[in-house]
C-alpha cells in the first residue's frame, strides 16, 4: 500500500516498486500477463503511471473494473457487480435442483447452507448486500428450506435452516463483523476512516432508493447496511438503534460482540416478520417467533417417518 499526501510521490513510488517487481519476475523466468496486469483507475494518476511502465517493457493497461480473487474490483471509483450477478444467477439454478431433490430426500435442504450460501455470500463483507440482491438470496434460501411453492420465505427459513441462516441476518452480520475487526486492528487509520465515514453518511442517508448505487467499498457498505435496518451510524465506532430505543453501541477494542450482533439480528428480521404477520395464519408473528419447540417436533416427526412407512409396508404385505 502506497500512502502519501502528494500524488507525485504516489506515482514515483508505484513506478519504482512496479519496476523492481517486474525485474524479479523476469529473473525467476516467469511471464507478466498483459491480460491481468491493469490499473483500475481512469484519473490523472493512471495516465501518469502507465506510460513509464510501458517504456520499461511492462505490459499494463487501464480498466474501469477487473476481476480480482473472484470479486469485482473498481479501485474505489466505480461500483461493479457483473461477477456477483453471474454468481447469483448460477445459484438460482442450484436452488431449483435442490428443490427437486427435496421431493425424494428432505435432507437435501442442508445443501442450502453447505453448497449455495458459501458461493452466494462470497465478497459480501467488502461490498455489502443491496435489498434487491437480498431478496434473490432469500428466495434461493426459501426454495432450499421448504421445497414448495407459495410458502412464506421467512417461516420456511426459520423452521428448516439453522438459526442465523436467513440471508437477511447473515449478510448484515458478515458486513458488521468485518468492519468491527478492521476497525479494532487498524488503530492508526482511525482518523482517516472517521473522515471517510462522515463523508459517506449524509450521502447515503438522504435517499434510500439510490443508496446502494453510491456504495463502492467496505466503509460505504457498512454505513448503508446499518441505515437499511434503521440504525443511526453517527460514528465509525458508535451507533444508535432506531428512534425510540435508548440503546447506543460503542466498541473500542477486542471483546465479545455477541450482544451487538443479536441486536442487529433482531432489527434485520423485523421487516420480514411483519410481512409474515400479514400472510395466511401468520397473525401474531410481527414481533418475531420462537420456533425452537416446533423445530424439535418436526425433527422427531422426520425421525419417526421411516418407521411409520415400514410399518405400513409390513401391514400391506400381510394382507
Amino acid at each position: 500500500t502506497v500512502r502519501s499526501s502528494s500524488p507525485e510521490n504516489v506515482r514515483d513510488k508505484i513506478v519504482t516498486v512496479a519496476t523492481i517487481l517486474a525485474e524479479k519476475i523476469k529473473e525467476k523466468g516467469l511471464r507478466i500477463s498483459p491480460k491481468t496486469t491493469m490499473v483500475t483507475s481512469l484519473g490523472w494518476l493512471a495516465k501518469q503511471i502507465i506510460p513509464p511502465l510501458r517504456r520499461l517493457g511492462i505490459p499494463i493497461s487501464c480498466a474501469r473494473n477487473v476481476r480480482d480473487l473472484g470479486l469485482d474490483c473498481g479501485g474505489g471509483g466505480t461500483r461493479t457487480v457483473a461477477v456477483r450477478d453471474a454468481r447469483i444467477k448460477k445459484d438460482k439454478g442450484r436452488a431449483a435442483k435442490v428443490k427437486k431433490m427435496m421431493r425424494w430426500c428432505p435432507r437435501a435442504t442442508k445443501l442450502g447452507t453447505t453448497n449455495l450460501w458459501p458461493t452466494s455470500a462470497y465478497g459480501i463483507e467488502a461490498f455489502g448486500c443491496p435489498p434487491t440482491v437480498l431478496r434473490q438470496l432469500r428466495t434461493c434460501a426459501a426454495a432450499c428450506a421448504s421445497g414448495k411453492n407459495g410458502a412464506c420465505a421467512t417461516t420456511a427459513i426459520a423452521l428448516n435452516l439453522k438459526p442465523g441462516s436467513d440471508p437477511a441476518i447473515a449478510t448484515r452480520i458478515a458486513v458488521v463483523r468485518n468492519w468491527v475487526r478492521f476497525w479494532t486492528e487498524n488503530a492508526d487509520l482511525h482518523v482517516k476512516l472517521g473522515r471517510v465515514w462522515r463523508r459517506h453518511l449524509p450521502r447515503l442517508a438522504e435517499d434510500s432508493r439510490y443508496r446502494w448505487n453510491k456504495v463502492k467499498g467496505p466503509v460505504a457498505a457498512t454505513v448503508a447496511t446499518l441505515l437499511d435496518i434503521d440504525w443511526r451510524p453517527i460514528l465509525p465506532h458508535a451507533w444508535l438503534e432506531p428512534e425510540g430505543s435508548p440503546m447506543q453501541w460503542v466498541f473500542a477494542g477486542y471483546g465479545d460482540c455477541s450482544l451487538l450482533y443479536g441486536a442487529i439480528e433482531e432489527h434485520a428480521m423485523k421487516e420480514h416478520w411483519e410481512n409474515a404477520d400479514r400472510h395466511w395464519s401468520g397473525a401474531g408473528s410481527a414481533e418475531g417467533t420462537d420456533l425452537t419447540t416446533m423445530r424439535k417436533h418436526l425433527k422427531r416427526l422426520s425421525e419417526d417417518a421411516p418407521i411409520a412407512v415400514s410399518y405400513t409396508h409390513l401391514r400391506a404385505h400381510e394382507t
